[in-house]
Parts: C-alpha cells; sequence; structure tokens
C-alpha cells in the first residue's frame, strides 16, 4: 500500500495531487504489475513535491503527468519529465525552506513521519490527531545564538512534529540540551 505520510489536509504539500492521485490510484487496481506501478506512483509523487511542480498553474500539469504516467505504466523507458527533472536536483536549500505552507516544507514534515519520528519528549509514536509542527531549538532561545542563525530560526531543518500535550507542557521551551535526554 502507499503511504505518503500525511496525518492530515494541513500537512498535504499540494491539494492539487489528490485528482491525479486518485485516478493513478484507481488505474493501479487494473494493472498486472501492483508493486512496479505503486513504486512508479511514489517517484512521481516525491518527484512532484521536491520539485514543486504543483506551485503554478496545475490544470496542463495534470493533463501531462496523467498522460506521461499512463505511459509509463505500460513502458518502463518512458519516464516522466518530472522525475527525470527531479533526478537533475543537484542541491535544495533545505535551510531557506521556512514557509510553512510550501510543498517541500510540507513534503519534509510527510518524510519525517514515514521515517517513525517519535515524540521527543514521551520517545513514543507521535499522537498524530494533535500534532504540532515545532521548533527543535526554541524561538524563545533567539537571545542566546549568533546573530547569522536568527535567519534559520524558522527553517524546516529546525521544525519537527510533536505531540499538542508535549507542547503544551512547555518542554520544547528549553534547550535541545537540557530536554533531550
Amino acid at each position: 500500500s502507499l503511504s505518503f505520510g500525511v496525518i492530515n489536509k494541513n500537512y498535504l504539500p499540494y491539494q492539487t495531487v489528490i485528482p491525479i492521485l486518485a485516478v493513478l490510484l484507481k488505474e493501479l487496481q487494473s494493472k498486472r504489475d501492483i508493486p512496479s506501478c505503486s513504486s512508479k506512483i511514489a517517484k512521481w509523487y516525491w518527484s512532484s513535491i521536491f520539485k514543486e511542480t504543483y506551485s503554478g498553474s496545475t490544470d496542463s500539469q495534470i493533463a501531462k503527468d496523467l498522460r506521461q504516467m499512463r505511459e509509463w505504466f505500460e513502458d518502463d523507458s518512458q519516464i516522466p519529465e518530472v522525475i527525470v527533472e527531479a533526478r537533475k536536483l543537484s542541491n535544495l536549500d533545505l535551510k531557506g525552506e521556512a514557509r510553512t505552507t510550501s510543498a517541500i516544507y510540507r513534503g519534509i514534515l510527510s518524510l519525517i513521519t514515514l521515517q517513525g519520528a517519535k515524540d521527543f519528549i514521551t520517545s513514543q509514536p507521535p499522537e498524530y490527531h494533535t500534532l504540532n509542527d515545532h521548533h527543535i531549538f526554541p524561538k524563545n532561545q533567539i537571545k542566546n545564538i549568533e546573530l547569522d542563525k536568527k535567519n534559520d530560526i524558522n527553517s524546516i531543518l529546525n521544525r519537527t512534529l510533536i505531540s499538542e500535550s508535549s507542547n503544551l507542557k512547555g518542554y520544547l521551551k528549553k534547550l535541545p540540551k537540557e530536554y533531550l535526554k
């Protein structure tokens, strides 16, 4: 089964991937090689996220991706353009990725979920229905860090998902060396 780590609609990188994903998942049921086609869907999904394919005009992109995915299902040599382009990515500026609405930001949080992230305080899997996107190094400690690091405080590299109860207890207002044992 396919899983993309999206725990609720607020963490979905793009609403516009839902229609094409729905069509692809429906067509997947009629394919002879479901594992291979599932893998192809996952590659398309993550490539679309990290190439930010759906950040602009989407109607033509949906039609193009759907056509290219159908071709790829039938012929392994017909790799969709978005995947070819994503493979050329040499670096992502994750340090500068701080907009909570960006596809890459939400994609990273989804990857954190998929990798089995545990709540920093309870060491248990997060309570997905009450998750909070929170700073690892707290904003209230900004006075204690170097000036050139202040712009990085909201970077996705300084964010994680924790349960609402851990967040409300205020543990993460301290420095990581104090709350991580």
